[in-house]
């Protein structure tokens, strides 16, 4: 009696799962969260940091877009007129300046990321892990 078992198709099915698994880590995760605020979120350019090496992906929720963040750091030309105006009548009289106001900044209270977005992100990411991590 001999009894003889190939398993070389177990082994390129085993290493066919590893490639899907490492390209699923390296590439599909950092695109998934892209394209989530793109169609969910609207971004127009979302700000995904990719490590492809190491397997890893990030992205940056902000409040606003990039523009209004930056746009709100700095000051308004209403505010230098405010300032301008304020030290040209003190300028005038006897009276000291005591403090230059500073510009106000409103901010909101409410989180960045709302729970129904996050749910959205975690039905993509299992839709993605069913539809590319399969055993053929």
């Amino acid at each position: 009696m001999k009894i003889q078992i190939d398993a070389n198709k177990a082994h390129a099915a085993v290493d066919g799962m590893i490639k899907k698994l490492n390209h699923f880590r390296r590439v599909d995760i950092g695109y998934e969260l892209s394209d989530w605020q793109v169609h969910d979120m609207h971004r127009h350019r979302p700000f995904t940091m990719r490590s492809r090496a190491k397997g890893r992906a990030a992205t940056v929720v902000r409040p606003h877009s990039l523009y209004e963040v930056q746009q709100r750091g700095k000051i308004t030309k209403g505010y230098e007129r405010a300032v301008r105006r304020l030290l040209k009548q003190l300028a005038g009289s006897k009276r000291k300046v005591r403090k230059i106001p500073k510009p106000i900044h409103r901010t909101s209270t409410r989180p960045y990321l709302r729970e129904s977005l996050y749910q959205i992100l975690q039905r993509r990411m299992q839709r993605l892990m069913a539809e590319k991590l399969k055993w053929r």
